[in-house]
């Protein structure tokens, strides 16, 4: 028996997107993003609805892509210029995506994806020991991908294996809870500070969704972090050693205005700079290549920015708003509430509860990661957030799309 090609291409795709993409990070996504290409060229060939009736995610994302179109030819200084838009191409990469995941749509397939998450977050988790006990490496991270980002996918595709919790029937849904304390566990060993700020939040988040009763959930999530936090203590206490230093630059940054620790220091001197040249060009913002350049001149000569090459602002927000304006930010913004939007105007089966809170954790998780780390415009989370999308709002779902591709 002879597997279609449609069939074979969603268990790519969540292998690639749960598995695959935290261990092997920009390897995975450069095959994930010619794969989604493709996807939507086959559905053009075979003259097929490359969206679906009623998807507003579809729709939000499509117009934070024109958006993105409409900043960097404002902000153009050569034509070369306005290609920096593809670097948002996954965005209106979701809508074919989703059409093609949804035509596997069946009521068990969120307990396919929490288990494949899950697999995947234990083998992040795996490799992280491996590298900190076995090889020494200080700050763990995958392969062709940076320690913060390797961080960012353990906590996610973690959580997302935590709502499995969901399902009442089985006798194993507990086991799915080591999805987040794994996540959490990976990205302590990591020390890496912004990833683990979103953890509480996405804790609360799962937990309330799934018992109803907010102050049972955040006991719950109080407990579920403290393990984290107490397994990371026994196996490796110097982790913590730069994780402590959060508390303490936020109150150097109240009393002073400054912040003596380099890496936090450097991020407050980019954000003062980038508000001044933001206020230079609100509208659509200076490009891609000049967001460094333009927050230059407001830098002091002897600033710790200065000494070493930046690709980056480490911000989501405020690398959209030097490069794109508020144009930008616009777009930004309805990136972060298309899943969510989309899964609440999802079709209401069995799984839609399941939906709305993976989609929660999604937008809630990126808003937060993006604080302090640039995650849109680069193609590895820019993909990874919209394949995620896609497997929540258009495989999670009981019953595949009619013909005219309307919900089913």
């Amino acid at each position: 028996m002879t597997m279609s090609w449609p069939v074979a291409y969603r268990y790519f795709v969540l292998a690639a997107a749960c598995i695959l993409a935290g261990l092997f990070g920009a390897l995975t996504i450069y095959v994930l993003l010619i794969g989604l290409v493709c996807g939507a060229l086959a559905l053009v060939a075979t003259r097929q609805r490359p969206w679906l009736k009623g998807d507003l995610a579809a729709r939000l994302l499509a117009v934070a892509f024109v958006l993105f179109g409409v900043s960097f030819a404002g902000s153009a200084v050569v034509v070369g210029d306005l290609i920096y838009v593809l670097n948002y191409l996954p965005l209106v990469l979701y809508a074919p995506l989703s059409v093609i995941l949804a035509g596997g749509a069946g009521e068990r397939n969120h307990v396919r994806l929490c288990t494949i998450a899950l697999f995947g977050t234990a083998v992040l988790a795996c490799w992280a020991i491996v590298q900190k006990f076995g090889f020494g490496v200080r700050r763990p991270e995958g392969i062709e991908i940076d320690t913060i980002a390797f961080a960012h996918t353990a906590i996610i595709t973690g959580f997302i294996a935590g709502t499995g919790i969901f399902h009442r029937a089985s006798r194993w849904r507990l086991a799915f809870l080591l999805g987040p304390a794994l996540g959490t566990i990976v990205a302590l060993m990591t020390t890496s500070r912004g990833p683990l700020l979103a953890v509480p939040v996405l804790c609360v988040i799962l937990l309330v969704a799934w018992t109803r009763r907010p102050w049972v959930s955040i006991s719950l999530a109080a407990i579920l972090a403290l393990g984290s936090l107490g397994a990371v203590l026994v196996l490796a206490p110097k982790t913590f050693d730069r994780v402590a230093t959060i508390s303490k630059n936020v109150s150097q940054l109240a009393k002073t205005g400054d912040v003596l620790e380099n890496s936090a220091g450097q991020r407050v001197d980019m954000y003062t700079a980038a508000w001044r040249a933001f206020l230079d060009a609100p509208v659509f913002g200076h490009g891609w290549e000049r967001k460094f350049p333009a927050i230059t001149p407001y830098l002091d000569p002897d600033s710790r920015v200065l000494r070493r090459e930046h690709r980056h602002l480490h911000s989501d927000p405020v690398d959209v708003a030097v490069a794109n304006g508020s144009v930008g930010l616009l777009a930004h913004l309805l990136m972060l509430l298309a899943p969510l939007l989309g899964a609440a105007f999802s079709p209401r089966d069995s799984q839609y509860h399941v939906r709305m809170t993976v989609c929660a954790m999604l937008s809630t998780g990126y808003g937060i990661f993006g604080l302090t780390y640039l995650l849109f415009g680069f193609e590895y989370h820019t993909t990874l957030y919209v394949t995620l999308a896609a497997i929540a709002i258009g495989y999670c779902r009981d019953v595949p799309p009619t013909k005219d591709g309307r919900s089913g």
